[in-house]
């Protein structure tokens, strides 16, 4: 039996997509792909295919509303909503983006016979910025420190929702 491939060719499928190097590549698959030559039958035509908003693939599992927007994610990408790497103050934090002292400082803490040095942040940025941020929830700790989980300020980047 014969069968006509031309309408399902890679070359026009949702799925297609590029290697780390630039050559052609199926994202469904994860393999690299002859455009005028290869097809298969999870072939989807470009226009019919909803696509996860953060990373471009063509598979949504989750929909998350905003306000009145709607995100179309798959499950990857759904893990990052309400995090700092999908928010709109991520860059925003003036504690990261000050380098007039240093970032860090050591702390000598005693606990019985033992003394041990560590890192801490630095107290004096901390009281210079943190009060003021979007980020900060009790005026002195960052919700960035903990990846900012379900974080009360969290406002998603304006890309996503367009």
């Amino acid at each position: 039996m014969i069968i006509n491939t031309n309408r399902y060719l890679c070359k026009d499928c949702a799925h297609r997509g590029t290697s780390q190097n630039g050559s052609p590549a199926c994202v469904l698959h994860k393999k690299l792909i002859d455009l005028e030559k290869d097809f298969c039958s999870s072939h989807a035509v470009d226009n019919q295919t909803v696509i996860c908003r953060i990373c471009q693939k063509p598979q949504v599992d989750f929909i998350y509303q905003f306000e009145d927007k709607i995100l179309l994610l798959c499950a990857d990408c759904q893990k990052h909503i309400g995090t700092c790497a999908t928010c709109d103050h991520m860059n925003q934090c003036g504690f990261k983006n000050d380098h007039s002292e240093p970032q860090v400082v050591m702390q000598t803490i005693q606990q019985g016979f033992a003394t041990m040095q560590v890192q801490v942040k630095n107290p004096r940025l901390i009281q210079k910025h943190c009060p003021t941020c979007h980020c900060s929830y009790d005026n002195e700790n960052c919700q960035q420190d903990e990846n900012g989980v379900n974080c009360s300020s969290w406002s998603p980047l304006p890309e996503l929702l367009q």
